[in-house]
């Protein structure tokens, strides 16, 4: 039965965020016109390359050490969340640098500044809350 849970909620939290992927790419595909949205997806392209970067394989080696049990899951889950918020930090530091020197990306969306691309950078960072709630869920048992 807790099998069964467990995919059940694995399957609504993937499925919730994939309702959440396609509202939000509507309402990117409305708000931009078509030059925008390549703009829009080479700032994005250029984060995830950035966040895929600064991760440096450090979900594989978490659930590695987290299924030999060779560390202390509490220093693990630690040692992720500095991980992952300083990779997070890098991958908007890089991003920021590249949003400001794309040519009057202020024009992106109308009344929308460059600051908006700075503050959406993060969102792309490596720190998933997947990985950190299936650290925690590890540390519990």
């Amino acid at each position: 039965m807790k099998f069964f849970r467990n995919v059940a909620t694995t399957l609504m939290a993937r499925s919730s965020a994939l309702v959440f992927i396609l509202i939000a790419s509507i309402l990117v595909a409305r708000g931009l016109q078509p030059e925008g949205k390549g703009v829009y997806a080479s700032l994005r392209a250029s984060a995830e390359l950035a966040a895929a970067l600064t991760a440096l394989g450090m979900g594989n080696a978490l659930v590695y050490y987290v299924s030999k049990s060779q560390l202390d899951k509490r220093k693990l889950l630690g040692t992720a969340l500095t991980l992952y918020t300083g990779a997070g930090i890098l991958a908007t530091i890089l991003v920021t640098g590249l949003v400001l020197f794309v040519e009057d990306s202020s024009t992106l969306v109308q009344g929308w500044s460059p600051h908006w691309w700075r503050r959406c950078a993060f969102h792309v960072s490596p720190c998933s809350p997947n990985v950190l709630r299936g650290i925690y869920a590890g540390s519990t048992k």
